[in-house]
This record gives structure tokens, sequence and C-alpha cells, in this order.
């Protein structure tokens, strides 16, 4: 089997600097970000209320999608945006992305977070692990529950954000551009054709 990914426009998701920080009061914070078109119990919403009641006070998450549920009053909520310019200024102003889905098939929102050089958290589940390499973030065991999800968050901070942002950057611009895409796409076809 051949393994062909899709491909990420660097163009829009690199590294950017931007106000946000200072727009949403987050200087001194670390700063959790979810991005779902809809935020479900499918989509991080029970992990986004569960880190609402237990973190510090020097956390903040800012969640980015339309909702099922309201969120806790301590998230930042961003109902959309289809400004792919400003989403890629949230991701490079996150510490961190909580990309926690329950059902994955290529997690976009995983690779244009570490894109902009931020580590992921995900379970291990479906393709979430597949997309975290070594170094690029943390994946954890859902059946252990918010404690694992919350030891993973204290392990990044910890380390901070400047651990993880070479290796990101590193393992996306190998497999997730499009030059990589197309010639594998042509490899692909001239084997084809020879066989």
């Amino acid at each position: 089997p051949v393994t062909i990914y899709n491909w990420i426009d660097f163009d829009v998701f690199h590294p950017r600097q931007s106000d946000l920080r200072t727009k949403h009061g987050l200087e001194d914070r670390f700063v959790i970000l979810v991005v779902a078109s809809t935020i479900s119990h499918i989509k991080c919403y029970n992990e986004i209320k569960a880190i609402a009641e237990r973190m510090p006070e020097n956390w903040a998450i800012v969640a980015i999608g339309e909702t099922t549920a309201p969120l806790p009053s301590n998230v930042i909520h961003i109902p959309r945006t289809h400004n792919t310019t400003s989403l890629a200024e949230y991701y490079s102003m996150a510490d961190v992305c909580l990309n926690t889905t329950l059902y994955e098939t290529f997690g976009k929102v995983t690779v244009e977070s570490m894109c902009c050089g931020t580590p992921v958290i995900v379970y291990r589940n479906t393709a979430s692990p597949e997309l975290v390499e070594d170094g690029c973030g943390e994946i954890v065991e859902q059946e252990q529950g918010m404690d694992a999800v919350m030891a993973a968050l204290k392990k990044v901070e910890s380390a901070g954000k400047a651990h993880y942002s070479t290796a990101c950057l590193e393992s996306v611009r190998r497999r997730f551009s499009k030059e990589t895409g197309v010639d594998a796409y042509i490899r692909l076809y001239e084997q084809l054709i020879d066989r």
C-alpha cells in the first residue's frame, strides 16, 4: 500500500506574529487552542469542559468553532473564522493545540498547528498518532481519561513550546508539502503505467 498525505498550504500556515495575545489578555498565560468546525462531544467539548474546571489561573483555553452546547465562561470562544491567515495566527499564538477528537481520518487541524510550530495533544485513536511524530506533541491513551490529558498539558507547559517547534516544522515539511504529495502521485502513476 502507498500512503500519500494531503498537503498543506505553507504560504498560509507557518509561524506568524500577531497581537492576539494582547487582544485577548493572554500575555503571560499558557494558551490551549481548540479548533473544530463544530465543537461537540466527538470534537473536544468534554475535554474543554473538564480542563476549564481544573486548570490553573495561568492557563487559558481559546476555542474556535461552532458549538453544540455552551462552553464554560472561562473559555475564550470564537464562533468561526473563515480567514486562513487569522487561523494561522491563532495556531502560532497558542502554546499547544488540543485535538482530542474521537474520530479522525486526516487531522488537518493537527497538521496546520504543527505547520505553525505549535505542538499538538491527540488521543491514540484513528489517524491522529500517525501525524504526531516524536517531538511534535503528546499522544494520550483515551482510556486513561482527563488525568492523562492534564498530565500531557502540564508536560508541554513544563518543556515549553520551543522544545517542540523545530520537530513540528521539520515533520510537516518532510511529509505534508505540496511538492512531496505531487511527487508521490507521479511515482505511483509511473509504477502503475510500468505494470
